[in-house]
């Protein structure tokens, strides 16, 4: 993987990916190529190499791999924030279905879903007001 391809890939798009670099997977891939690191095994380019093809991995897996419906439902949104078009809820008391499968109760899910589509794809509209 080149650096230009990083370079050409839109900030949104790069936030975007960043995001899984701080769920479960992305956090456990990185503390063991920290390990490795701290044991000599591993340099930072091939750090930075691994986390890149993570970051195009999951986008691919979530996007083509995906096929199962979640339901959730919540007796209290505790918060809802929208911010440079990512979107934050807390839920408490939240009912969660996956597919067919049993329900599972959690005291809290915490939700961040951001806007998919680049600055770049999004015409503007204008629209001229009646005099």
């Amino acid at each position: 993987m080149s650096s230009s391809n990083a370079s050409s890939t839109p900030s949104s798009q790069q936030n975007l990916v960043g995001l899984y670099r701080h769920g479960t997977l992305g956090v456990q891939l990185q503390k063991a190529l920290d390990q490795l690191k701290e044991q000599d095994k591993v340099s930072d380019v091939v750090i930075e190499r691994v986390m890149k093809v993570f970051d195009k991995s999951i986008c691919n897996a979530l996007a083509t791999k995906l096929s199962n419906k979640m339901t959730l439902k919540a007796d209290q949104c505790i918060t809802f924030n929208f911010n440079n078009n990512v979107y934050v809820w807390t839920l408490k008391d939240v009912q969660v279905k996956l597919g067919n499968h049993k329900c599972s109760m959690l005291d809290y899910v915490k939700i961040v879903a951001c806007d998919g589509t680049t600055a770049a794809a999004k015409k503007p509209t204008s629209k001229k007001r009646k005099k």
